[in-house]
């Protein structure tokens, strides 16, 4: 949801900086993990860490490996579900948050980890992290306002895709559609550019033009109900929720409003 870029929450010390690396495609510098194996394996029944070790097996197996899920065999799953080009950029961006190790694989333990955070178990502060790594793509401990952008944008995109498929088109109507929502991609741009200059106003304090882990996390006594329901949306199965209930205009209204809009 676009109004969780505006409303950061939780006072937090500093965050755990590595140095700048490549989340592309290959490996990257390595990041702490967001909450120990023992705090997750202790919170967890074993009946939910049976279900995840199936949804992480069978992904995995997908390309022939049980130990690990490559980034391609994790965005298939999406592309499958007619998620691409934009829309898809957050899930990859996900993705590389999950690989706090920076291998561009996901053992068990990361993924274990990441769906520990983004459902019930874990706490706002933690899922506000895992949202911070998602913005950060270069983890360098900042956001910048390249990096937000191509979130928002990201997510404006896959918006639409979801209004597509409430509206029950055949293909070629909605290759028809799509074509006519290229010719507004101007007035996307400048809508998500507008909440991205109301996202830095108000969480860039010193005015550097980058949102630092502290500036991010300084707000949070507030419930962050569009956090948690945007995270669950990234979970491999939970696309569907986001795809169903989005609407473009109503999410740039709210998100322009602030946290008083949520």
């Amino acid at each position: 949801m676009l109004s969780l870029l505006l409303c950061a929450s939780v006072g937090e010390s500093e965050y755990r900086r590595c140095q700048q690396g490549n989340m592309g495609g290959g490996s990257s510098k390595p990041l702490e993990p967001i909450v120990s194996q023992d705090q997750v394996q202790s919170a967890l029944t074993p009946e939910r860490m049976e279900e995840l070790r199936s949804i992480f097996k069978q992904m995995a197996e997908e390309k022939g490996d049980s130990d690990s899920i490559d980034k391609a065999t994790y965005l298939e799953h999406f592309d499958r579900k007619g998620i691409s080009g934009d829309s898809l950029l957050q899930f990859e961006r996900m993705f590389d948050a999950m690989d706090y190790k920076g291998t561009g694989k996901l053992n068990f333990d990361e993924f274990l980890t990441s769906m520990y955070i983004i459902n019930a178990e874990g706490n706002i502060r933690e899922k506000l992290e895992l949202c911070f790594r998602v913005y950060d793509s270069n983890r360098d401990g900042f956001i910048s306002r390249k990096e937000a952008f191509s979130v928002a944008k990201s997510m404006v995109m896959l918006s639409q895709l979801g209004i597509l498929g409430l509206m029950g088109l055949d293909s070629t109507m909605m290759v028809m559609v799509r074509r006519e929502m290229k010719k507004q991609s101007a007035m996307i741009k400048q809508a998500v550019q507008a909440v991205i200059d109301d996202m830095f106003e108000r969480l860039d304090t010193n005015k550097d033009g980058k949102i630092s882990f502290d500036e991010w996390m300084a707000q949070a006594d507030e419930p962050r109900p569009d956090i948690e329901a945007w995270l669950k949306a990234m979970q491999p199965g939970g696309e569907g929720n986001l795809l169903s209930g989005l609407n473009i205009e109503e999410q740039l209204t709210s998100a322009a409003g602030g946290c008083e809009t949520q």
